[in-house]
């Protein structure tokens, strides 16, 4: 991953492979990535389970991280991926600290101890309300709720602004820069070749991606 000189790496994809008396029992899938060493996915013999082997792929896979710190400055971060708070096959991922989970709005990092208290509270606010006809997500606001609480996190912070582009109103205006592709034609946003529906998702993709890099990106709204 990194050659004698230092100045040359490999980013991308590798298996970390875990062997015990020369017998293969599990594999780890990680990328190396600029910023950070991704846990991609891990399997594992289940006749050693007792071994706890995510537990221990997950502290090489920080040491590795580690390691590589001392070679790439920028590789700071260990991730671990998506966390889904009702997913009990996720929550082991909170046992690592410190650890942050992003806002979904701000695209800010929040402490993870503050967004499963949130998650806890949504929960059972949910419970509070079995309305059938009410869809309820694991999608949480950090930010948003914790201005709602005046939380103590907050008043720490410097002025938290999201580094995208991305308005709380999208207007139809916000798409006329989009590229998109629709049939076998790559052309720019227009009205007239769009349906109601295909323009509230061009709008949603713009809410994700923000107004600058939805221009730099086209989008085959034929699959929609």
């Amino acid at each position: 991953m990194v050659n004698k000189d230092l100045n040359h790496y490999s980013y991308g994809s590798y298996h970390q492979k875990y062997y015990l008396d020369d017998k293969l029992i599990a594999v780890g899938v990680i990328d190396i990535l600029p910023k950070c060493v991704s846990s991609v996915y891990f399997m594992y013999d289940t006749d050693y389970s007792s071994l706890s082997l995510g537990v221990f792929s997950a502290l090489q896979e920080i040491s590795l991280s580690v390691r590589l710190n001392k070679y790439l400055k920028s590789l700071k971060y260990y991730y671990l991926g998506f966390y889904i708070h009702s997913c009990s096959k996720m929550r082991y991922k909170a046992q690592y600290s410190p650890s942050d989970l992003l806002d979904p709005e701000y695209y800010c990092w929040i402490p993870i101890e503050h967004c499963i208290k949130l998650f806890e509270e949504k929960k059972l606010n949910d419970a509070k309300n079995p309305d059938p006809l009410i869809k309820h997500t694991c999608y949480v606001p950090f930010i948003r709720k914790m201005k709602e609480q005046n939380h103590k996190w907050i008043k720490q912070q410097k002025l938290i602004t999201c580094p995208f582009d991305i308005p709380e109103i999208i207007e139809d205006k916000d798409l006329l820069q989009m590229l998109i592709v629709k049939g076998n034609k790559l052309m720019r946003y227009n009205p007239m070749f769009v349906t109601t529906n295909e323009k509230e998702k061009l709008k949603t993709i713009i809410k994700i991606f923000g107004r600058d890099n939805a221009r730099k990106i086209f989008f085959d709204i034929s699959t929609y």
